[in-house]
């Protein structure tokens, strides 16, 4: 995956894995996006983020619905309203399946890098995957 300056690769050996990083841009309509793209939950966790915290906690959300979808192989087809993802900061959160989907696993959002004006995701199938960066 790849945001202006910022590239990013995963590899991994026997699990189901997507990345994504964007450049945090305040020119979106990021209340627009929200509002079209994400599931009821998500858009009441960011109702209740507060405005100065709002761009930043809807890319967080954007990147791990991202490397999910990239994960599972379903890309935009899939519906990104019928799963939630978590806004917390929190390292590691569960994906939460909102409706039935042929998906009968498990999946995990991971934070990655922590640059300035970038937010960035990984989503696996496996809550126990081991992360190793290198510059």
């Amino acid at each position: 995956s790849h945001s202006e300056e910022c590239v990013l690769i995963a590899l991994t050996l026997g699990n189901k894995i997507g990345i994504d990083v964007e450049k945090v841009s305040p020119d979106i309509d990021h209340i627009a996006l929200s509002k079209r793209f994400f599931s009821k939950n998500e858009n009441d966790q960011l109702e209740r983020i507060s405005s100065d915290k709002k761009l930043d906690t809807f890319y967080r959300i954007w990147t791990r619905k991202e490397a999910f979808i990239k994960a599972t192989g379903e890309g935009m087809a899939c519906g990104l309203d019928k799963f939630s993802v978590s806004s917390k900061r929190e390292a590691k959160s569960k994906v939460v399946i909102e409706q039935e989907k042929k998906i009968n696993e498990e999946w995990y959002c991971f934070n990655l890098i922590d640059i300035d004006h970038y937010e960035a995701a990984l989503s696996s199938n496996n809550e126990d995957i081991e992360l190793i960066f290198y510059p």
